[in-house]
């Protein structure tokens, strides 16, 4: 595997490198020490630029490639310089950065960054990963800064650089999940001249390969760089399109409407109806319900009837009604069956995923026609309170298509019961500390005498945690995979608990 893509003799493209790390440095101290993915991006778009680099991230002329193979990469070699010596300037969108290193990475290596007229959008689906992003391109310079633009979604960001008469080029974080990408390559096919997938290679599946060629004539895989690999689309097989980028011309391929999987999901419960669950890519849970979530359900029906009833804290009108909150609610099943259970009952969600919320919306709204809808927060909910609408775009949405910009929605201690089924993966690598965050959030987030009902996976054991949060911690079901355990948030108005019955 090469240490680097660039040779020792591309002195030209080592210059232009030393120059983006110098700024990549003041992001992060120890660049380019554990970014491999932006690191091998960054060689490959400095290597291009220079003419070093043919389309598969290779040297120009390896004596390694067979004859003809170099011909014809050194002929689209050739184009591309022509090309950018013709075009008024290249674009870029970046599609789910997710820490900044890439979005940085394109705005200081683009062929006409120096010159001012190099443009980068970006839209991320976490709201975490956009925080962020804003914070590293505070890094940028001011010329470089000013270039780069921060959109909610995908199409936002493709139409942004659509108005201009650019060639546009995509960079694409590798999703765990194929669809995600799948619905980006229907986006920008008709529009992007080339499409770059950077990942770690263990994630770089040969059926990435095959829905790339099912919408562009060539697909590269560059040389592997500290286990990182780059697969490179170019050559759209819909090319008539890409010659004239313009919303006015194709005003289809970035308006066309998400949607998403539905599917019916069985209930596993008395009182929970079959639920139709709609599921946009990359939703956790896709269009189905997820076991442990179907546990925790069944585990609250089954003791709902005999909870005590509400003590009565002296709210009146519309705050009286019990306000549940899911805590990552993914594609919204757990909150419309638990929504199915307390009839009456206000709900809420709150999830990093822009994708989750909405499938969240449309779920809950399933269960719920013509009453309350559900109020979902697309916002990291590991982040200190309050959560709340921000510069950075977050907002709640509800099933009426609404935007709300209400702080007190998700106001610290304003809630009766906390439903949490908390992801063990930061990424791809297994972690505790993300539901350490939500149970403490969770915490926070209840009335005193609240209650606090999560499932996680047997071995764990998060038990411990909870009981330093929580008291009269139980555990309502068990089996082979999952655990349900309950909490109360100590204190109460009159010395009771408020039970989630409404």
């Amino acid at each position: 595997m090469p240490r680097s893509l660039l040779s020792d003799d591309d002195s030209a493209s080592h210059r232009r490198l030393a120059d983006a790390d110098a700024v990549l440095a003041r992001w992060s101290a120890d660049w380019p020490q554990g970014h491999s993915d932006a690191r091998i991006l960054e060689e490959y778009l400095v290597g291009r630029a220079a003419g070093d680099l043919d389309v598969s991230g290779r040297p120009v002329g390896d004596a390694g490639a067979a004859a003809g193979e170099v011909a014809a990469l050194d002929r689209e070699v050739a184009h591309d310089r022509t090309a950018q010596a013709t075009d008024a300037a290249v674009s870029t969108a970046v599609l789910d950065d997710p820490d900044g290193s890439l979005t940085l990475v394109a705005a200081l290596t683009g062929a006409h960054a120096t010159a001012g007229s190099h443009a980068t959008a970006v839209a991320t689906d976490s709201a975490s990963a956009v925080h962020a992003c804003r914070r590293a391109v505070e890094a940028l310079p001011d010329a470089v800064r000013s270039t780069v633009g921060f959109h909610d979604t995908a199409a936002e960001a493709v139409a942004a650089l659509a108005h201009e008469p650019t060639r546009l080029h995509v960079v694409v974080h590798a999703s765990k999940h194929i669809a995600v990408l799948r619905e980006q390559l229907r986006l920008v096919e008709t529009l992007a001249a080339e499409v770059v997938v950077v990942g770690r290679e263990k994630h770089m599946s040969p059926s990435l390969n095959r829905l790339l060629a099912e919408s562009y004539e060539r697909v590269d895989v560059s040389p592997g760089r500290a286990k990182s690999r780059l697969l490179i689309a170019t050559g759209p097989k819909k090319s008539q399109s890409v010659a004239s980028a313009s919303t006015a011309a194709h005003p289809a391929a970035i308006s066309r409407p998400r949607v998403p999987v539905q599917n019916a999901a069985p209930s596993p419960a008395p009182g929970v109806p079959e639920i139709l669950v709609s599921a946009f890519p990359g939703a956790f849970g896709g269009a189905s319900a997820d076991p442990g979530s179907r546990i925790l359900v069944d585990a609250l029906a089954r003791r709902l009837p005999g909870l005590a009833p509400a003590s009565g804290d002296g709210r009146t009108g519309p705050s009286a009604r019990v306000r549940v909150l899911d805590l990552g609610s993914g594609n919204g099943w757990l909150l419309a069956a638990v929504g199915s259970l307390l009839p009456h009952a206000s709900l809420f969600g709150v999830d990093d995923s822009r994708a989750a919320v909405e499938s969240t919306v449309l779920t809950a709204a399933s269960v719920r026609a013509g009453e309350e809808p559900a109020v979902v927060l697309h916002a990291d909910a590991t982040g200190p309170l309050p959560w709340q609408a921000d510069d950075d775009g977050d907002r709640t949405a509800s099933a009426d298509g609404e935007d709300s910009e209400d702080p007190a929605a998700f106001a610290e201690g304003s809630f009766d019961l906390v439903t949490l089924n908390p992801p063990f993966h930061d990424g791809t690598s297994m972690t505790t500390d993300i539901a350490h965050d939500l149970i403490d959030a969770a915490a926070a987030l209840l009335r005193p005498g609240g209650r606090l009902i999560v499932v996680y996976n047997s071995h764990l054991r998060y038990r411990s945690h909870l009981q330093h949060r929580f008291s009269d911690v139980e555990q309502w079901a068990r089996d082979r995979r999952f655990t349900v355990v309950s909490g109360t948030k100590p204190g109460s108005a009159r010395g009771e608990t408020r039970t989630p019955t409404s």
